[in-house]
């Protein structure tokens, strides 16, 4: 299956790793880059799609983006959003598990990136107008509470 997924995802973007069980590529969509990991799990019949590619701002202040990244999850109906620590900042990703018992499809696949994509942007735009939200409010009350320094 892993190779099946390999042949899908070349014919959508160019690979830039592969392994046995998954790949990495660079999806392109108008002016947005998006890296894209995708891979299958043991069964065969299920894998997985993380959509990442999005450096945010490091933020002092933890509790804030778990409430934001709580409240997105909630209300996410296929995966999960998720940020990763990265030197001076976050990475926020989109990952889903995916089921294809009657095998994975060029059409199915590309029903997939493209909901992944979609699920990415409404979550990061998301994030940042919660952190907008948060810095007019301290610039307003003349406090901060989160640090906004970028590399």
């Amino acid at each position: 299956m892993a190779g099946g997924l390999l042949c899908l995802m070349k014919r959508q973007m160019p690979v830039l790793f592969e392994a046995e069980e998954a790949c990495a590529g660079l999806f392109h969509k108008g002016a947005e880059e998006y890296v894209v990991l995708a891979g299958t799990l043991e069964t065969g019949t299920q894998g997985f799609l993380i959509i990442a590619d999005k450096l945010l701002p490091f933020v002092q202040d933890r509790t804030l983006f778990l409430a934001i990244l709580d409240r997105l999850n909630r209300d996410s109906l296929s995966g999960l959003h998720q940020l990763l620590d990265y030197p001076g900042g976050v990475i926020y990703l989109y990952k889903q598990i995916i089921c294809f018992p009657q095998g994975l499809s060029q059409e199915l696949f590309d029903q997939l990136l493209e909901s992944g994509i979609r699920e990415f942007r409404q979550g990061l735009r998301y994030i940042c107008q919660q952190l907008e939200s948060v810095l007019t409010a301290a610039r307003r009350s003349g406090g901060s509470r989160m640090g906004t320094d970028r590399n």
